[in-house]
């Protein structure tokens, strides 16, 4: 069986669009979920939680999308939720408990490190590209909240705890250390890494927090518990899936973010599809081509068999030039010419034998360019 080498690249390149498609309307559906769900949420002060701190007698519908399902929550316990943005200072629960960084410069409530080895990787085309794989993440949260930036007459501000704030879908760190340790050199190890294909460059540590004190951005469900207490975690009394999202942009640039986002992953997907469009078109019309073989078979063996049958009522001429002969069998007269390359140098018994063979066989003898079409020749 005969292989298109141009049909397997375009098929290729074809799947790898696809791919490419799958990613950017993944990417895009999340975005556009994200932009839907910040512009549903309240934006709310905390300082003006406080009086709905207080324990209700009866229960409000927060929830503008399910305010049946919040009704019937209303039953089951004395908390009330709420989908909610906030913005506000980073405050532990018990600063005596802060995690400080490596460098003991910086304290906060989330901290993160994140070990990557670094090394020179042999690939499959014997080519050395860079390679990272991470040997270690080590995270760390303490209960902690936000509390309002505008100060309070009284000493007893308002604290909203974040519950499992490293489950967040989206959270902003600060990198507070980023420190790259190369590997020792010894001979006998790049000559070991050369034949594992493997050579090792160092080691690179990257630390990162959620500083004390800093301003952040939280956006999910606000608990109002009946003793008073507030707290802000993923939400789970929708029926959709709605973001949890603790970042240090303010809620105008998060919105822009998501919003430059989804315009990028739009254009992207009309070229992309552009693309894929333009690769199917070519591998189903060379599909046709290979699948029903000569467009116009008929024409041309009618063409060859009236070539064939003049020639044998005529005396063969043995005194031919060579420039007149068949470039196949050097014997007949040159009498096809093959479209589209114009090349006048074959028989029609000659031709009549490149047409038994595979359609992608069935090439120009002088320049090897695909013969599309046959025409009488006259040759003087």
């Amino acid at each position: 069986m005969e292989i298109d080498f141009e049909l397997v690249l375009e098929g290729i390149s074809l799947g790898l669009d696809v791919v490419i498609l799958g990613f950017l309307y993944k990417s895009y559906e999340s975005c556009t979920a994200y932009i839907q769900a910040l512009k549903e949420a309240e934006q709310v002060e905390i300082s003006q939680l406080s009086q709905l701190s207080a324990p209700k007698s009866r229960h409000r519908s927060w929830f503008q999308w399910s305010r049946t399902k919040s009704s019937s929550a209303a039953t089951e316990g004395p908390n009330e939720c709420r989908y909610v943005c906030l913005r506000g200072i980073v405050e532990p629960v018990d600063k005596s408990r802060l995690l400080k960084s490596g460098d003991l410069k910086s304290t906060g409530v989330i901290h993160k490190i994140i070990t990557k080895e670094v090394a020179t990787v042999r690939n499959g085309s014997r080519f050395w590209v860079d390679e990272e794989r991470i040997v270690k993440n080590i995270q760390h949260e303490i209960p902690w909240g936000l509390k309002s930036q505008e100060p309070q007459k009284t000493n007893k501000q308002p604290l909203v705890q974040v519950i499992e704030g490293l489950s967040a879908d989206r959270i902003d760190m600060s990198i507070v250390r980023d420190e790259f340790t190369p590997a020792a050199f010894s001979l006998s190890g790049w000559f070991g890494g050369w034949v594992a294909g493997v050579q090792l460059k160092g080691t690179q540590e990257i630390e990162e927090m959620v500083i004390d004190g800093s301003l952040m951005t939280a956006v999910g469900e606000l608990v109002i518990n009946g003793d008073g207490t507030m707290q802000l975690r993923s939400p789970s009394n929708s029926d959709r899936a709605l973001p949890f999202i603790l970042s240090t942009l303010p809620y105008s640039a998060l919105l822009s973010t998501y919003e430059t986002l989804v315009s990028v992953c739009k254009w992207s997907l009309f070229f992309f599809g552009g693309v894929g469009m333009v690769l199917g078109s070519l591998m189903i019309r060379k599909w046709f081509k290979i699948r029903y073989g000569r467009r116009h078979a008929r024409e041309e063996d009618d063409i060859l068999r009236d070539l064939c049958e003049s020639r044998r009522s005529t005396e063969e001429n043995d005194d031919l030039p060579d420039w007149q002969r068949c470039v196949v069998c050097l014997v007949r007269n040159r009498e096809v010419i093959v479209l589209p390359c114009g090349h006048v140098c074959l028989c029609a018994d000659c031709m009549m034998l490149i047409n038994n063979q595979h359609v992608l066989q069935r090439n120009c003898p002088m320049c090897r360019q695909r013969i599309e079409q046959i025409a009488r020749a006259f040759v003087p």
